[in-house]
């Protein structure tokens, strides 16, 4: 809105003092000597004139109830219909929002004298207020400062613009710093609804919506739909550049077009005037002539954005709308971090000093370092190969330990060359010594057949018998005395199919295989006879269980089915649970309560015999072959696809133990207090400690893949390849 004096129009440079009400003591008082001091209007008593304009006077009032000092403001005319407007338009839009930095405002009314109505609006006094450029000036404010009052003001806007509310009439005027530095917007009489067209407040001739020397240029053409929350941003940008120029600079640019002006002259102003750094100057004039761009798409979107700029610029961060170059961004990281930066440059010396240091002495030492190297090597590759002459020896002795533990020393030897073994000394992959190990055997006895691979063995502890079975199909009855295995020549039997899977009662008097083509043979090993044969699986067999009492035994197989069957009654078979996939290993608890299966989709199942309950234990990736409960039954081995042995604590249900191997794991057993054994197709049969979790041995023997496992006693091991 305008000011006058003396009832004359006022038309300073986009701001002067004598714009808006609250920054003149000096101003005629009202006309007829009805609104003096001392008049009560209704609600409050009037105390002083504060300020005249074009559209009004502002007083300070007391309040009654409650009692408090405000400000009201009297619009011209008496009571028409347009000023009743305005003032009620103010008021609803005020009530919209609520901000410390926006004026509040409390209620509005008529006063009625000599017959006569004026209109008022009551709201929050700024004591002792002044503009928001007149503040910044008398207190000699620094750039930062200014920026940190601005700051205030664009948070108080970004906050009527939340509402849907725009001012129309930013300028510093309108902006007012009372006596306590605090900043607040006032005057939203213009202002507007931003979905609201202004055909609906249009005002008696002559009227003119906001002052023209703040107007955004959709403004200044009249442009209604154009009018939006980015023209209170050009009000904005024309605030900052008054606000944080010099007033001999901004005297000489005010009236001109930003977007014309060079870069140069606006940052040397802002630079000159504060002693900011240069890029810091930039940055505030890039954020001035964005919001101040003639086209609405170029400007600044939201309130929000220009709020988030100064932010940034307060706290010494480049601003968005201009990108640094690398240069001036190292050196704002810099300044930033100035403690940060001043420890890592005397840290940089440090060390550029301690490398050229060492760097010399290096130096100097290398040649006759690369002489002792060479020695030695030379000297450690003459070991190596002593090491290998004399284990080619030991073996021909036949002292396979020694052979042993030297070609273990020559190892140790060998890898201190790391990747620079000399040409000359024999390597670990030679045919020689891959003859060499191929003679080695920690086993105790053995028997090989002539035929196919061994798939399936079972051992009777109290029998001293054993079991194997060959992929021909061929079953082999053994006896284990004293170490050696004895082979029972009267006994002779062949499945027709591949066996997968065998077990055998404790006293080794029957036998059981689970062959390919899904039938179990049930035989007679004194007699050397098969007992009968049980169907019932859809496909091969792949695990099997003979319970303690040696009459019973349980089965699983491709089908995902348990079966219980009875030795005496081959015929039927009851069907304990289901699984949804394959099962290949078996066990049960030796309390008998827990059933283990470990299934084709990589998981371990624990199935309750009492109360068909079944937990899940997972963590292998591939299929699982070999289930085995250690004897207390506290702890449950799996061995999987994915070439690994993991150890499960039986109660908790949670993972112990996991033992990585080179290749897939084909069968696991237990085998004494603490110790687990595994089979892997590397042809090693490998034995782990459960509670140190650590590989305890390796043990050489097969020639081939390792496919099946059971123990003999508590510490011996029975293997088939």
């Amino acid at each position: 809105m305008s000011v006058v004096q003396d009832e004359g129009s006022v038309d300073n440079p986009l701001t002067g003092n004598d714009e808006t009400f609250g920054l003149q003591s000096n101003l005629p008082k009202s006309p007829s000597g009805i609104l003096v001091p001392g008049v009560n209007i209704g609600g409050a008593t009037i105390v002083r004139q504060l300020a005249a304009g074009g559209m009004g006077r502002v007083f300070e009032a007391q309040q009654h109830a409650p009692s408090r000092k405000v400000a009201v403001k009297f619009l011209k005319g008496h009571g028409n219909g347009f000023t009743r407007r305005l003032l009620e338009h103010e008021a609803a839009l005020l009530a919209r929002v609520k901000h410390a930095n926006i004026a509040d405002v409390y209620t509005v009314g008529v006063y009625e004298s000599q017959g006569c109505k004026y209109q008022w609006i009551m709201m929050e006094l700024v004591e002792d207020a002044c503009s928001l450029t007149q503040y910044a000036d008398r207190n000699n404010l620094s750039l930062e400062q200014r920026v940190h009052l601005a700051l205030h003001a664009v948070s108080a806007m970004t906050a009527a613009h939340a509402k849907g509310i725009i001012h129309l009439d930013i300028k510093s005027s309108n902006i007012l710093v009372g006596s306590d530095g605090v900043v607040k917007v006032i005057d939203f009489g213009i202002g507007r609804i931003l979905t609201e067209k202004m055909s609906g407040q249009k005002g008696p001739a002559g009227w003119v919506r906001g002052t023209p020397a703040s107007m955004s240029p959709e403004q200044w053409a009249g442009l209604d739909e154009l009018i939006d929350a980015r023209s209170d941003i050009y009000g904005m940008g024309l605030l900052f550049a008054e606000l944080f120029l010099s007033q001999s600079v901004w005297n000489g640019v005010g009236r001109r077009v930003f977007e014309d002006l060079e870069g140069r002259e606006l940052e040397w102003c802002c630079a000159g005037q504060h002693a900011v750094s240069r890029g810091a100057s930039k940055d505030l004039c890039s954020v001035i002539l964005q919001c101040t761009r003639q086209s609405l798409e170029r400007r600044f979107s939201t309130m929000r954005e220009v709020e988030r700029e100064l932010t940034r610029w307060i706290i010494g961060q480049p601003v968005l709308c201009r990108q640094p170059n690398l240069v001036e961004f190292f050196c704002r990281l810099i300044v930033r971090n100035k403690a940060v930066s001043c420890f890592l440059l005397l840290f940089a010396i440090t060390v550029i000093s301690a490398v050229c240091a060492v760097g010399w002495f290096a130096y100097t030492a290398r040649v006759s370092q690369q002489k002792a190297v060479i020695a030695a090597e030379t000297a450690r590759g003459t070991l190596a190969d002593s090491l290998l002459w004399q284990a080619f020896s030991a073996e021909r002795d036949h002292h396979m330990q020694m052979v042993q533990d030297l070609l273990s020393q020559r190892k140790d030897v060998l890898a201190t060359f790391a990747d620079r073994v000399p040409p000359r000394v024999v390597k670990s992959n030679s045919l020689a010594i891959r003859i060499l190990l191929s003679r080695l055997d920690d086993s105790r006895s053995f028997w090989r057949s002539s035929r196919e691979p061994m798939t399936a063995v079972a051992v009777a502890d109290e029998g001293g018998v054993a079991l194997a079975s060959g992929e021909d199909g061929r079953v082999v009855v053994c006896l284990l005395k004293a170490g050696h295995i004895d082979r029972l020549q009267t006994f002779q039997y062949e499945t027709g199919s591949r066996p997968w899977a065998a077990a055998i009662s404790d006293t080794g008097r029957v036998a059981i295989i689970g062959c390919d083509d899904g039938l179990i043979h049930v035989l007679d090993t004194e007699e050397g006879k098969a007992i009968g044969v049980c169907s019932g699986h859809a496909g091969p067999v792949y695990g099997l269980v003979m319970l303690p009492s040696g009459k019973q035994f349980i089965s699983s197989g491709r089908d995902g089915r348990l079966r219980e069957w009875n030795i005496q009654n081959q015929a039927q078979s009851t069907v304990l649970t289901s699984f949804e996939t394959s099962v290949y290993g078996l066990d049960q608890s030796p309390d008998g309560i827990w059933i283990a299966a470990g299934l084709r989709d990589g998981s371990v199942r624990l199935w309750n015999k009492d109360t068909g309950q079944e937990e899940r234990l997972s963590g292998h990736q591939g299929r699982v072959f070999g289930v085995d409960f250690s004897d207390d039954g506290k702890h449950l081995a799996s061995a999987s696809e994915d070439q690994t042995v993991r150890v499960w604590e039986v109660k908790n249900l949670i993972e112990h133990a996991c033992f990585h191997h080179p290749v897939r794991v084909n069968a696991v057993r237990f085998c004494g207090n603490g110790r687990v054994a595994s089979a892997a197709g590397d042809q090693l049969l490998r034995i782990w400690n459960v509670y140190g979790k650590n590989q305890v041995r390796t043990l050489n023997g097969h020639n081939g893949a390792i496919w099946s496992l059971a123990a003999t006693g508590k510490t011996g091991l029975f293997t088939g390849s």
